[in-house]
């Protein structure tokens, strides 16, 4: 008794199998950089507008990760940008409307006076949790779009 096998298809497996890392590269690649700038929108939309300076100072910028795939850092470079997010310990600070960047009339009233600054206002890692959600979904639509553009 002689038996014979014949496998046809291997073709297409082969070219998914070739084409599936590239589309996945380039589909998550999107979805990271769509990631960074809505948590760079919502971060934005969340510092402090006392004079405006922590707001223009977040950005966003690629680093590098294999061929194509990109991550995104968002960074607030600002030097208060820091203890905002994280916090500081009280400290005495003088209200002065001649101090360079200081345009809040909030505290005309204490003008020449020296207050206590206790708070901080957190915005980056708010704006992350914010986001988190929506780019767990992200993901799983671009897996699904290159798995598609790769033929599976």
């Amino acid at each position: 008794m002689q038996f014979k096998f014949k496998v046809s298809g291997l073709e297409g497996l082969n070219s998914f199998a070739v084409k599936l890392p590239r589309e996945m590269e380039n589909k998550l690649s999107e979805s990271n950089e769509r990631f960074a700038l809505q948590v760079k929108e919502t971060a934005r939309k969340m510092a402090p507008k006392d004079t405006g300076e922590l707001k223009a100072s977040i950005h966003m910028i690629p680093v590098n990760s294999g061929k194509n795939v990109k991550k995104w850092q968002v960074i607030a470079d600002a030097p208060h940008a820091m203890f905002q997010e994280e916090g500081f310990d009280p400290h005495p600070f003088l209200v002065d409307p001649g101090r360079p960047g200081f345009k809040t009339r909030k505290l005309r009233h204490l003008y020449g006076r020296v207050i206590t600054v206790r708070k901080n206002t957190p915005f980056m890692k708010p704006a992350i949790e914010r986001n988190l959600s929506r780019f767990e979904n992200d993901l799983k639509v671009s897996t699904d779009k290159a798995v598609a553009r790769a033929g599976g």
